[in-house]
Parts: structure tokens; sequence; C-alpha cells
């Protein structure tokens, strides 16, 4: 202790201040905070009314009364009057959907007989009142013994041997965290865990690393873990429901099914390669209350159930006039494992009614195939590894960053590379295939252009057969909301789909996509053909075209950053928004626009500086190409930014503007027909009661204050959720001071990093034009969402925003002349860098964590 004490005092004064205080922090964390919420009773004990004898063998049921969600680690039950020679055991399960969660069985000579006794959970147990959560009690006593259980009045929920006891309740209360007061208690971990995680990045120096810095690394870790137990692992679903509605193919319509009396109902059941513990259909209430229902192997032809349910086995839904019928692996046939296996079934539902007929609900497509509407559970889908092995890499890869990186200095470009390899890989990790809501077009259309890159010209919009299965049946439904649902399916099961197969039709795109130019998807359509070439299943192929999405937009935007001569930090840090990562790992076209505007802006901007340059002038006439050609030409609204190019002491500046321009207008022009043509996409007719884009041209007034009133109400609302506030399209799934945050970071930047090489007025005249421009022509391109009367313009996205927004950074970049940048003080240029750079990846990280956060526990 003296030596610590004496190495506190070498430090200064505002370090030991900080020091104390930080340590302080950590004390009342763990020692005040931490056992208060380590358990919350949720419910007090009832008022203790009078003692109900326990008999031997009988089975005493309690239904929990709960009237939101809650997260239990124990229950505790008042049992009293227990005979002092009382020997046997008590047998005590916890049951919710009717399936059993978790057992106890305690020696009565540990019941207590003067207070409660408390039965642990092995973890944390999510449970909603709609769980119909409860729990059963049964003595089994080894002679004649005494023991009863505390009841209180007031209540009609307590069962013995299936009998009503009226007005009475068991004497019992729940130990965990209700809704309301984990909101209470999350700031008490997040608080001190942000504190701590900046304490320790910004001060963190891997070349000299001190004893009291990996201390402090230690607690944060710690705290860490602490946080994430309680926020994600406990709010995991351990048993999600499979909804055979979202997982059906394309066409399928739900109806309805009459089964007359004595008559026998045939259906088709495919697990859709996941073994499940129980499997749920949907009845109409009110009719035949006799069933024998029967299933059956469609190849191996054994029967796994074969049960007859009455109407007292019937589940209430939240669906009106509809009841439900669960068959559970309980109750099957030679069953190893307890689980129903992942293959093919016949489903036969005999109404054994001899007056009353059955309406079943069934999924019906156009070739009349049957399929019962079911929901599939599955209760031992183990998400809590799932979620250790994404922190595990998050942690691990910045880790391995930080060692690879030690005393280099961190350039613009290489602090990118720094960042964005983990993080974007973690984006690709917990991203499921489809994540955007039009991916199934996208799908489509790059699938289309793969076929024509391998030479299979003649089937061109087709798509191997365990291709469509793949998508059709395990993604389609479920693409817009990632959750645990998704997780179960697509990396639980990825090695069971299927390779190969013939090829059929999969046209599932607007006539506007099928007019999009191939360079749309250039990084992905090799990843398609490379999973083609190499035989590999549905789900590595689209991994594959995202992997090569990634890959171009890591070499792409470190070589924007590398290049362009003013704003480096800027672009470094844009490319970093979660908006970036999230269109980058995605089968979208997005990531293509965003990759083309920073490497083409980045192109222009180094010709602004250097106008004499051929090969910088042959890379932004290859970039305006493609700038013209992806997405319908709509990255050429940054066209104006060419004005910044006029440089006194350079010759020919206006004919490189001027190819520049005609270079652009030219392959919009060559790749885009469809859309000249009038009848699609932006600039198409809208369909009845739409506006069209000709409505900003035939009345402009009207037009202006519409996009002033759209402007208006969402302000910076726009430019936020061009970061990556709402992903998957239109989600809400990360805060908005979060990104706010991110924003503050970028801009304080831009405004203290000095460049080498002074802004021109020119530069900023043309980046605000630019800015000026957008800001009106693209709610142009959404006209036709908008109706016609309507007050605002409908469908104006913030994510059409997002290549403006280092142009804006540049705006408000600080102006030096000639003097200031003869006199830069690199030291004070690499401190500001160093401390922006630290608080962007810490607020980065949050950004992952509170998305994944949401994904894994849905």
């Amino acid at each position: 202790m003296t030596d610590w004490v004496r190495k506190l005092k070498l430090l200064k004064d505002r370090k030991r201040i900080a020091a104390l205080g930080l340590w302080g922090l950590v004390v009342v964390y763990l020692f005040a905070f931490f056992p208060t919420t380590a358990f919350f009773e949720l419910s007090p004990g009832p008022d203790l009314t009078e003692l109900l004898p326990l008999e031997s063998g009988s089975v005493y049921e309690q239904q929990l009364a709960l009237t939101g969600e809650a997260w239990l680690r124990r229950i505790e039950i008042r049992f009293g009057a227990i005979a002092p020679d009382a020997s046997g055991m008590v047998d005590v399960a916890f049951y919710a959907n009717g399936t059993k969660l978790q057992d106890w069985s305690v020696p009565v000579s540990k019941i207590s007989d003067s207070g409660y006794t408390s039965f642990s959970f092995g973890r944390t147990v999510p449970i909603r009142p709609e769980d119909a959560p409860g729990f059963t009690i049964q003595p089994r006593f080894d002679r004649e013994s005494s023991a009863a259980l505390w009841t209180s009045g007031g209540g009609d929920r307590f069962f013995s041997n299936g009998n009503r006891i009226a007005g009475k309740t068991a004497a019992y209360r729940l130990g965990g965290l209700d809704a309301a007061n984990r909101k209470k208690t999350l700031p008490l971990f997040a608080v001190p865990f942000l504190i701590l995680l900046g304490v320790a990045v910004l001060t963190f120096d891997p070349t000299r690393v001190k004893g009291y810095q990996l201390i402090l690394v230690f607690v944060v870790l710690i705290t860490a873990l602490r946080l994430i137990s309680t926020e994600v692992f406990q709010k995991i679903d351990s048993a999600p429901t499979m909804n055979w509605d979202a997982l059906r193919e394309r066409g399928a319509a739900r109806v309805m099914e009459t089964i007359d009396p004595i008559t026998i109902w045939e259906g088709h059941v495919d697990a859709n390669k996941m073994g499940f513990t129980s499997l749920e259909f949907f009845i109409t209430s009110g009719q035949s209350e006799l069933l024998e229902v029967q299933l059956i192997g469609e190849k191996d032809h054994a029967v796994y159930y074969d049960q007859v349910i009455t109407g007292e086995d019937f589940f209430e839904t939240p669906y009106p006039g509809r009841a439900s019928v669960s068959l559970n692996a309980a109750d099957a046939i030679g069953l190893e494992g307890g689980y129903f296996p992942d293959i093919q079934y016949i489903l036969y539902i005999t109404n054994a009614d001899t007056e009353r007929p059955l309406e079943i609900e069934v999924l019906q497509d156009g070739n009349g195939t049957r399929t019962p509407h079911i929901f599939l559970h599955r209760d031992s889908y183990n998400g809590y590894r799932f979620a250790v092995a994404v922190i595990l890499f998050v942690f691990g890869a910045f880790a391995a960053a930080v060692f690879f990186n030690r005393g280099a200095a961190f350039t613009p470009e290489r602090f990118f590379l720094f960042a964005a390899v983990p993080l974007v890989f973690s984006y690709f990790l917990i991203l499921p295939t489809f994540c955007v809501d039009d991916a199934y077009f996208h799908y489509s259309s790059g699938y289309h252009w793969a076929n024509l890159l391998i030479g299979d010209g003649d089937h061109a919009w087709l798509v191997r057969d365990t291709d469509a299965h793949y998508y059709g049946n395990n993604a389609e439904g479920l693409l817009l909301y990632p959750s645990g649902q998704i997780y179960m399916i697509e990396i639980k099961n990825a090695a069971k789909f299927g390779f190969g197969g013939e090829m059929r039709n999969y046209r599932y795109v607007t006539d506007s996509l099928s007019s999009y130019s191939p360079l749309s998807y250039f990084p992905q359509v090799p990843g398609y053909a490379l999973g083609r070439l190499l035989n590999l299943n549905g789900f590595f192929t689209a991994r594959m075209a995202r992997l090569m999405m990634i890959l171009t937009y890591l070499f792409a935007c470190y070589h924007a950053i590398r290049i362009v001569p003013i704003g480096k930090s800027v672009f470094a840090l844009t490319a970093l928004l979660p908006r970036a990562l999230y269109a980058c790992s995605s089968i979208s076209y997005d990531g293509v626009v965003l990759v083309v505007g920073f490497c083409w802006v980045a192109n222009v901007l180094r010709l602004a500086y250097d106008s004499g340059s051929k090969k910088a002038w042959a890379e932004t006439i290859v970039w305006t190409a493609l700038a013209g050609a992806v997405k319908g030409g709509s990255a050429l609204l940054l066209l104006p930014i060419v004005l910044a190019i006029p440089n006194r002491k350079a010759k020919r500046t206006l004919w490189i503007m001027a190819s520049i321009v005609a270079v652009g207008l030219l392959s919009f022009f060559v790749f885009n027909p469809a859309i000249l043509s009038g009848s699609h996409f932006q600039l198409g007719m809208g369909d009845d009661g739409k506006l069209t884009a000709s409505f900003a041209f035939t009345d402009p007034i009207r037009f202006l204050n519409m996009a002033w009133n759209t402007y208006r109400a969402t302000g910076i609302l726009s430019f936020i959720e061009a970061a990556g506030s709402k992903l998957c399209w239109t989600e809400k799934t990360i805060p908005d001071l979060m990104i706010l945050a991110l924003f503050l970071i970028i801009g304080t930047q831009s405004l203290l990093e000095r460049d080498a090489v002074r802004i021109r007025w020119i530069l900023r005249a043309a980046s605000g034009a630019v800015v000026g421009l957008s800001l009106i022509l693209t709610p142009i391109m959404v006209l036709k969402e908008t109706p016609v009367g309507a007050p605002v313009i409908r469908g104006l996205l913030g994510r059409y925003y997002f290549t403006l927004l280092p142009l804006i950074f540049v705006l408000f970049k600080r102006r030096s002349n000639d003097l200031d940048v003869a006199s830069i003080d690199l030291g004070r240029v690499r401190a500001i860098r160093q401390l922006c750079y630290r608080s962007f990846l810490i607020v980065s990280i949050a950004c992952f964590f509170v998305m994944f956060r949401l994904y894994i526990t849905r």
C-alpha cells in the first residue's frame, strides 16, 4: 500500500483528484449499487390468512399474477406447521406456456418453518404475462408427516389437483426485476461504465503501460461484463417462436378450411431445418372440442405424435375468435433428446366430434399445396453463446488492432483501417443475410447479373432451387427486423442448407431495378458468381456477396482518405458512421452509392489542388462514369463540386471540368435509358392519386413550399437519420444522442484540425452549391410516393443525404492563411486527432452494442 501511495503522490494534482474520484465511483458502484440491483423484490408476500395442509402426492398449482414483463431470479414460498420429524422431499417446478423451465427437489428438513424458502433459477428467466407463468408444489413424505402452505385471501389462482380452491392464493413472492425498475437501474450500470471506458481509452498508451492503467482496464472489463449480463443476457429469449406465416413461400395466403364431423384433414409441415420442441396450430373458437392429432414422418412414415385433444387443452390466443392447439415433444413417441427432428411431416387432424365442424387456419399457395399456419418453438436455442461470441470478437478484434499499431503514427487512413475492420466485420457478423426492406429485389437483380457473368445468359433470371428455398423459406418474412428467430435459423443451422438443385424462376424485382446497370452491384456480382462456381449453398453464397462489398468498402474508402488533400479526418470518421457500416454490410446498392460518392468527391478535391495531374484526372473520369451509372445516376447530384477545380496556377482546367461533366452525363444516358423514358423510378410517373416529378417544374412555388414544410418538420433529424439512427430503412435503432455525439466529434475535428493546404473560397462555394441543390432536387425523386394534395413530401429518407455529410463538415472547417499553414503545431494536431479518434471509437462501439442488444433480445 505504501508503494501505491508513493506513486499516487507523484501524479500531478489534477490527475490525483481524478484518480481518487474515479476509484471512489468504482467503490460506490461495487458496494452500493451492485447488491441492490442484483435482486429486486417484485411482489411482497400477501397478507397471510390461514394454513393449507399439504397432502403427500398431491400437486398444488399457483399461477403468477404479473402485470408486465419481468426477469425472475428466484421464487420464495412460505411454508409452515412442519412437523419436527417430517422427512421426504418437496418438488417445486416452474412453468411458462405449458413448458417446464426449471424444477427443484428440496428435503423437507431444509424447508423453513418460520419464513420464506427460496428457489433460485440457474439463470435469469424473462417472463411476460401472456406466457401464463406459474409453479407447482408436490410434497412426497416418507411417512405420516405434516406440513402446510400459507395462503391469503382475495385470489382465485390457486389449484389443487386440478380443482380450484376459491378465494385462496399461495403465499409467495418473486425476486428479480420488472421493466420499470430495469429502466431505473440501467443508469446505475451505464454511467460508471461509460466514465470508466472513456478514461481508460483516452489515457491508455500501449507503448507505455502503467500499473494503474492495467487495473483500470480490468475494472472496465468487470463493469462491462456486469452491464452486459444485466442488459443483454437477461433479456435473450431462450425459446424463440417461429411463425410459419413469415417463413412461407412467396404467394401463399392464409385461409380457413372446414373439417366436417368425423373427417380427417391432411396437411404438410416442413421443419425448415430446425428441430423443435413444440408445434402450435390455430383453430376457430367455439366449435368442435374433440380432436385426434397425428404427426407422421413423410419419408420414414414413423409416427411421432398421436394424441386425443379436448377443449380443455386449447389455449387462448391474442387473435379474436382463435384458439391454439400445441403438440409438445414431451408427449411424442420415441423421441431422443426432447426434439422433433428437422424433417418433413404429414399432419393428420381428425374432427372426432359427431356434430360440430372445425375450422383450421392454413397457408395455401397457387399450386394448391396446403400447409397449416403453425408456430414452432425451440426451447434450447442458446443465444447466450452467440452473444458471448460476438462480444469476444469485438473486444478481441480491437485488442489485436491496438497490438499491431503500437507506436505507429495514426494518420487518418491508418485509423480508418484500425477502426473499420473490427467494426464492419462486427456488423457483418450480427446482421442476417437480408437486413434491408427491399433486399429481395437486390438479391434477385444481383443474382441475375452473376448469371450473365458466368456465361449463363439463357437463364439470367433463374436461381438454384436451393437458393430460392433458403431465401423464400428462411429469410424473406423476417428480413426487416433482425431478432433471435433469425439467428436461430441462420447461425445455428447454416450448414444444413442444401447445395445445388435445379434452376427456377426468381425474378422478384421492380421494373426500375431490372433496368439498373450491373455497375450498381459490381462488388456483389462476383460474390454470387464465386458462390455458384464453388457450389456454395444459399447461406454462404449470399454472404460471399456481402463480403465482396465489405472488401470494396475498405479498399475504396481507404484510398479516398489517402488521396483527399483536405478534411482527411472528416472523410475517415464519416466513413465509420453506423449508416456506412450498415449499408456496406447489406445486400443492396446503397453501399455502392456510398463508395462511389466518397471516391468521386475525394478525386475532384484532389484535382482542385493538383489539376495538372493526368493520373488524378484519369481516375476522376473513371469514378465519374461510375457515378452516372449506379442507382440511376443519383450520385450526379454532387456534380457541381467540379466548380472547385479551377486553379490559376494550372492550365486547361476548364477543359478538365468539361470532360468530367460530359463523361458523367454520357454515363447517365447510356446506363439509365429506362429512367429517361419517363416510366420508371424517381423521374417516372406515379401511381393513381400520386404526384409525379414534373410537378416540381409545373408548380415550383407549391413544390418548394412542400419541401420547406418537410424539412421544417424533420430538421436535423434527417441528417441524424442519414448517419444511422434508423437502420433497416426506417426502424429506430440507435438513440439520436449517440448520433449527435458522433457529429459533435466530427465537427470538433473539422474545426480544430488544420490542413496542410489552404481551403479556397471557391471550394466552400462549390460545396455549398452541392448541398443546396441536393436539398432541392432530392425531394423531386420521391414525389411519386406523395399523394396529391399532401402538405409535405412523403418517403424522404435521411439515407439519401449521407454523401453530403463530408461536404457539410468541410464547409465549417477553419480558414487558414499561408502564415497559419507555415506555423502549424504538429504536436497539437496529433493530440487533437488522437482525442477525437478515441472518443469516436468509444461512441461507435456503444452504438454497435445498442444495436446488437436490440437484435439479440428481440
